[in-house]
Parts: structure tokens; C-alpha cells; sequence
């Protein structure tokens, strides 16, 4: 569940900053970027798993959200951790849950 509360703040993070790279200030713009977050983009969120854990933890977080507390800061940005790594960009904020890091570079 940790991980997808992380996710979720990476969204409403970006949401925040309102940068074009970002897909801007709303949530559809941000989620449906190219390239940002693949799963929602793919015939798989059109048609989703509803006997999964996946669908039900996004599920139990959508409707927890206003009661938790953002768990990753200010992070834009998360990977597995095996392929964590930022290339030349330093990291100013790395935070990680479970099986996910998620960070923020310099300058963001």
C-alpha cells in the first residue's frame, strides 16, 4: 500500500510544481503525459484487473487519501529500486517505500 500512497503524492507533487514536463496543473494532464506514467495509458487501465491486490490497494488509497499524510515529501520521480540512479543529477530528497525509491533532483 506504501508504495502506491507514493505514486499518488508523485502525481499530486507534480500537480503542485505546474510545469509543462510535467503535463501541468491538473491531474489528467499529469497522469496522461507521454512517457509519465505508462500504466495509465495502456489497454491495461482501460480494461483493469479488479480481482487484483494492485486494484484494490489503488482503490483503499483513492478513497484514504484525505486522511494520510504524504509519506515521499516533495519527490517527483520513482523507480524499483534496482534501477534506482538519477544519472548526473544530484539527488536532494530520496525517500524509499518497499520496493520503490522515489527522489527529487536538484533544481525541481
Amino acid at each position: 500500500m506504501q508504495k502506491h500512497a507514493g505514486v499518488a503524492w508523485v502525481m499530486s507533487n507534480r500537480v503542485d510544481k505546474n510545469l509543462s514536463e510535467f503535463g501541468g496543473n491538473t491531474y489528467k494532464g499529469v497522469i496522461l503525459k507521454t512517457n509519465a506514467f505508462e500504466g495509465m495509458t495502456s489497454s491495461n487501465a482501460r480494461q483493469p484487473n479488479t480481482s487484483s491486490t494492485a486494484w484494490s490497494d489503488s482503490i483503499e488509497q483513492a478513497l484514504a487519501s484525505s486522511r494520510l499524510s504524504n509519506p515521499i515529501g516533495t519527490c517527483l520521480w520513482f523507480v524499483t529500486n534496482t534501477y534506482f540512479g538519477a544519472g548526473n543529477k544530484k539527488i536532494v530528497e530520496k525517500k524509499v517505500l518497499g520496493d520503490h525509491t522515489f527522489y527529487r533532483v536538484e533544481g525541481y
